[in-house]
Formats: structure tokens, sequence, C-alpha cells
């Protein structure tokens, strides 16, 4: 798109797709599969930055980083313990394909798009538990950190509000790559952004 003003002069184009994106998703966690043995529901948010087109078009490459608290769960196991608390701090590459459903012609931006996309880092869980006697007395405090690759897939609705700022709605599944099966975390969000 380009512009002319008062003397018929053209400015240079300027490119609506090729844009960064900031996007701050406060986020409601569920625990799934073995998850539940040890953790509650718990909330979040993150923060992700990408970059629109910059593999393909319509793709979507970026950086997420965020904070969990997880609520614990009474007598895990057989070892007779007290998950109290779960911090966990999430970072990952991710990559989205974006569809359009509705675009804005006038303004040159989506107005509505869905963006499937895939994740894969790192995060960093801080267990807080206390260990109990036989009679479920409190005998000690502990607290142990876990390093955890994990992957994560999903999918957003995006509804473009002006040409910089839109919402979304989403909905992910967190997978643990641990020694223990089936961890997993499915996380509900709705997030502001803004895009330049």
């Amino acid at each position: 798109m380009r512009s002319v003003d008062n003397n018929g002069d053209e400015s240079e184009a300027d490119d609506y797709r090729n844009e960064w994106r900031i996007l701050f998703s406060p986020q409601y966690i569920i625990p799934m599969g073995k998850t539940t043995d040890f953790a509650g529901n718990g909330y979040g948010a993150d923060i992700d930055v990408s970059r629109r087109d910059l593999l393909f078009t319509d793709s979507e490459f970026g950086f997420t980083a965020g904070y969990i608290t997880v609520e614990g769960k009474q007598k895990i196991g057989d070892d007779n313990s007290n998950v109290t608390s779960l911090s966990i701090c999430p970072a990952a590459l991710f990559f989205g394909y974006r569809v359009p459903l509705i675009f804005d012609r006038f303004n040159h931006y989506d107005a509505l798009a869905l963006i499937p996309r895939v994740s894969a880092g790192l995060l960093v869980m801080q267990m807080d538990y206390e260990l109990l006697d036989n009679g479920g007395n409190v005998t000690a405090n502990k607290s142990a950190v876990i390093l955890e690759p994990f992957v994560k897939a999903g999918i957003l609705a995006e509804a473009g509000i002006t040409r910089h700022f839109f919402i979304t709605a989403g909905c992910e599944y967190i997978y643990m790559i641990d020694s223990i099966q089936g961890l997993g975390i499915i996380n509900f969000s709705a997030s502001a952004g803004y895009r330049f």
C-alpha cells in the first residue's frame, strides 16, 4: 500500500505483513495424566515475542517465556509426602501458521485468524513438599528444583481491534518429556497484543 501527498508524490510501500508482535497472556492451568497425582489447578502468564512471515507467508516464529503457580496435592505416591506448591518457569521457541478468516482490506490487518502452533523448550519447576511420618505428622519441609524439556501444541484465535492492537483466546497442551510417562498440562489463555 502507498499513500499520495498533495504534490502527487508516493510514499514508500508499507509492509503490513512482515511485522513484529508482542503478546501478554494470562493463563489458567489444568493438569492432565500423572500430573494430577501431585498437582492441582493453577494460573500464570507468559509473554510472546514473534515475527510474522519470517520463513514464508503467514508463518510466525518466536520466543515465549512465563511463570505458572500450581496448587499442590496431599499425600502423593507411597512416600508419605505432601506437595504444598509448584512454581514453573517455561521458556520455548515456537512456530505457528496463520489462517486468515477475515482480512480488513481497508486497514490492512487480519480482523480474524486462527493460528495453530507448536513449541519446544525447557522449564524449571520448583516443588515444595512436606515429609510425613506414619501418623501423618510433618517431619520436614523440602524443596526440589527440576529441569524438564517440554513440547507444546495448540491453537489460538486472534481478533484484530486496530492495525496495531489485537486480542486472542487459545488452548494448548504441554507435555513434559520425563522418565515418568504422561506428565501433561492444558492451559487456556486470553491475551492482548501489539504489532509493529
